[in-house]
């Protein structure tokens, strides 16, 4: 029976809690209407315990595009003594950021036990805003990876820049199912250096999402703590596997259903549907691209809008045009750049990794064999327009200067016409006008208004001025023509990109 009313909470014994809130009723009441069983019964708790003898120990690490997850773990596995026994694989849809194939994440996972020693195992890591039940069930489904795997446990990684962004529902959904109690162990919060006393409270919201898991701290992208490393790989072998254990079996009775992870493994999203597919693209960047920091901010953080803004958008534009606005939720970029535009500055280009995401810009520069690595930017958004996304960014270089106008005598400044004047001694007085110290005069005591020569000696300036004219105009023009060409590579690499994505 459904009890509805003030949230209900009753605890039996303290070995089995059984929690019910409105939550776990809404569950049960949607197993009940699928017609759905319990994920786990006495019957089938031996059968989903793998053999561990014979199968090869697993961790898969989930978390949204943008982190960087792989060097977190490899990291992470070095200081545990782990790098030389553990085979570390990376998977992505190259289609949606979005979207699992639960094929190819098999695939990935097969591909790489050859090479995993007896006494290591796999760390898997998922690049994805799939939800943990999506890729426990892309795993623990898969009938390839029975026999040759088994789960250990899954571990998210939560940008905590993300989590600041106050009424963004879509992304607490996205933290809420990637951090699912009963399938998560840890959850591993990173990009916290500036955020203060915050790093409290996002704990807090956290550890109400999963109560079980730990929640790991990571400084500088570095989980080095010897605490939270045997939380990481359950470096002690006195307990079973996490993903195994009576209590956290007892919570997924709890919280999940067949018919559940079914559902959360394939399901749609009807507003996605209307703002319009997610995608990835990977455009290609002529090496010769150069931007100036500040400019590229200001370019990046200008692609980037508000979830609200953009519902107003998609609600005004769809009122007038039935177009939807571009919506952008994550760029990476490889890039050259420069710090200013000063001379100093301008010959010294390194090349640095950008990462952006809801107008937040982070720079990394890259030093080593990546320092050698091909420019390029990778996108995931909705609606993305290949010309208006490369137009914008591309306003991060140096901006080209405007051609100069020849000019005539009416068009020099006051300020010009003094800087005339101190060159006047190479212009001498005609006959018969004089400087008596604050003006010119003539013989008949007429005042003049100007120097006598200004007219000879302005057009003397401006003809100067059209000499180096011409050479700045052709530099001008040879820059505008790079510039566009550039362009024109990097919005060919953009359309061929977004066409191929759908």
């Amino acid at each position: 029976e459904m009890e509805w009313g003030p949230e209900p909470l009753s605890v039996d014994i303290v070995s089995q809690p059984k929690i019910q809130s409105y939550l776990t009723t809404l569950q049960a009441l949607d197993a009940r209407l699928h017609r759905g069983k319990a994920l786990e019964t006495d019957s089938n708790v031996a059968a989903e315990r793998p053999d561990r003898t014979q199968a090869c120990r697993l961790i898969v690490v989930l978390g949204e595009p943008g982190c960087d997850k792989h060097k977190l773990v490899q990291g992470a596995m070095e200081l545990a003594g782990l790098a030389t026994r553990w085979k570390l694989v990376s998977y992505k849809n190259p289609r949606s950021p979005l979207d699992l194939s639960d094929a190819d994440l098999a695939a990935t996972i097969l591909q790489a036990l050859p090479d995993v020693s007896a006494e290591g195992g796999i760390g898997l890591i998922v690049s994805s805003g799939a939800s943990a039940a999506a890729v426990v069930s892309a795993v623990v489904d898969n009938a390839k990876l029975q026999t040759h795997v088994y789960l250990e446990r899954v571990v998210a990684i939560v940008n905590a820049t993300s989590m600041l962004c106050p009424g963004n529902v879509a992304h607490e959904a996205s933290v809420t199912a990637q951090c699912a109690a009963g399938l998560v162990s840890s959850i591993v919060l990173v990009n916290i250096e500036a955020l203060g006393d915050q790093v409290e409270d996002i704990q807090k919201r956290l550890r109400s999402i999963n109560p079980l898991a730990t929640v790991i701290r990571a400084v500088a992208g570095r989980v080095s703590a010897t605490r939270d490393l045997e939380s990481f790989f359950q470096l002690t072998t006195d307990e079973g596997p996490w993903f195994q254990r009576d209590k956290v079996r007892i919570m997924r009775q709890q919280l999940f259903t067949e018919s559940h992870l079914s559902l959360q493994s394939h399901s749609s999203d009807p507003w996605s549907t209307r703002r319009g597919l997610m995608v990835q693209a990977h455009i290609d960047m002529p090496r010769d691209v150069v931007f100036v920091r500040p400019n590229l901010v200001r370019a990046i953080r200008s692609l980037f809008v508000s979830p609200r803004e953009t519902l107003g958008k998609y609600v005004e534009e769809s009122r007038s045009r039935g177009t939807i606005a571009m919506e952008l939720g994550h760029m990476s970029a490889l890039v050259h750049m420069v710090q200013s535009e000063r001379a100093e500055d301008v010959a010294n280009s390194k090349l640095y990794m950008v990462k952006a995401k809801r107008g937040i810009v982070t720079f990394t520069k890259c030093d080593g064999e990546v320092a050698q690595s091909k420019p390029g930017v990778r996108v995931s958004g909705r609606n993305l327009d290949p010309v208006k996304l490369v137009s914008i960014l591309f306003e991060g270089r140096k901006p080209i200067s405007e051609l100069q106008k020849d000019r005539v005598a009416v068009d020099v400044t006051k300020e010009e016409r003094a800087k005339i004047l101190e060159g006047e001694a190479n212009y001498p007085l005609p006959e018969g006008v004089f400087f008596n110290g604050s003006k010119y005069v003539n013989w008949e005591g007429e005042t003049l208004k100007q120097h006598p020569c200004m007219d000879e000696m302005i057009e003397d300036y401006l003809k100067q001025e059209r000499e180096g004219m011409a050479n700045s105009n052709s530099e001008i023009s040879a820059a505008r023509a790079v510039y566009q060409v550039q362009l024109d590579q990097c919005t060919a690499s953009a359309l061929k990109a977004v066409s191929h994505s759908f």
